[in-house]
């Protein structure tokens, strides 16, 4: 009869190569599960980050709106002349019906709004009770855009071929008797201007989102 072979004890457990294979698929286990969660935790991040941009300009593009509706007078408004040109606006509006411009700082009613390319910030100011002038950051970062389009609702004006039924502030300038032909939206034109379309476009990183609405002034009565 065949007597059953005993294991010795080199026989037994893992042989050193076993374990150096083993502990290196330990270690690439390891280093994609680490991957992973920072990955995951960066994506977290990001959109957390995101989302506080996004509602930081859907808040500040409601204001805008907002305001924008009461205006009844449109004092003057700089569009870009180059990418790294301003873009602003200035008008009244009369928040509490009384007819008169309040500078008071703790109601103003003359409201500047105004984007520089090189800063991000889109800006508002007004005057304190001093006449001082005081700006504050409305969007402080991330601003990659400011749209501003100036139309009227003298549709007379349509100098569009085929006429497309908007008439701009470029279309006032250029028709004699009512613009200045300058080629810069000044008095002659703002005064027959009672809508506005308003694009503000944010960035961060790759990713870019614009708001974009038309804005009618409800204090304009134009004819």
């Amino acid at each position: 009869m065949r007597r059953p072979t005993r294991r010795g004890p080199a026989d037994a457990g893992f042989s050193l190569i076993e374990l150096l294979v083993g502990m290196t698929l330990l270690s690439v286990l390891a280093g994609t599960l680490l991957s992973m969660v920072l990955s995951l935790q960066k994506s977290t991040t990001d959109v957390t980050r995101n989302a506080d941009l996004l509602h930081e300009t859907q808040l500040a593009m409601e204001r805008l709106v907002r305001e924008l509706r009461q205006a009844g007078t449109i004092d003057a408004v700089e569009l870009p002349t180059s990418p790294t040109a301003p873009t602003a606006i200035t008008f009244f509006a009369d928040f509490d019906n009384d007819g008169l411009r309040d500078l008071d700082a703790s109601d103003p009613e003359v409201l500047s709004y105004r984007f520089v390319p090189s800063t991000r910030q889109l800006t508002l100011t007004i005057d304190d009770a001093a006449g001082n002038a005081i700006t504050t950051p409305i969007l402080a970062t991330n601003v990659s855009g400011f749209g501003l389009e100036l139309h009227s609702s003298l549709w007379q004006y349509d100098r569009s071929v085929p006429r497309d039924g908007v008439v701009t502030w470029a279309e006032l300038d250029a028709t004699p008797g009512v613009g200045n032909q300058n080629g810069i939206p000044d008095a002659p034109e703002l005064t027959r201007i009672d809508s506005v379309v308003v694009t503000v476009s944010v960035a961060d990183g790759a990713r870019n989102q614009s708001y974009r609405t038309q804005v009618d002034f409800r204090n304009r009565n134009l004819s």
